[in-house]
């Protein structure tokens, strides 16, 4: 079974994002960035600051876990962005979601990301 890490600070939003991805057949789990399992398949992880203490903590952790693809949610965005854009190679994800955003948005993006990580 794929697991996927869920870090979002907004409890309401991180029962959301559970559900959604639960309800598509993943494990999942959330916690912080200090304890995120080994053995996670794809991280979902909200941003909120896109140039400053949010970007260098997601660019630690792709440094820590540079095997496992990140979708990263910003409520900064205006609309989301690929992995092709300027702004999420520099950041290092597979795609940065603007918030709100809907279960079809993000199950299509983790979907991708899965396939493109294997």
């Amino acid at each position: 079974m794929t697991k996927i890490v869920v870090i979002e600070e907004d409890l309401a939003m991180q029962a959301l994002l559970i559900e959604w991805l639960d309800s598509a057949g993943y494990v999942v789990e959330s916690c912080d960035l200090a304890h995120i399992p080994t053995q996670t398949a794809l991280i979902v992880a909200s941003v909120m600051n896109l140039r400053g203490l949010g970007a260098i903590e997601l660019k630690a952790l792709r440094r820590k876990f540079p095997g496992i693809p990140v979708v990263a949610l910003s409520g900064q965005l205006g609309r989301s962005l690929s992995r092709r854009s300027e702004t999420a190679k520099s950041l290092g994800v597979e795609a940065l979601l603007a918030k709100p955003l809907s279960s079809t948005e993000l199950l299509d993006a983790v979907s991708k990301a899965l396939a493109h990580a294997h």
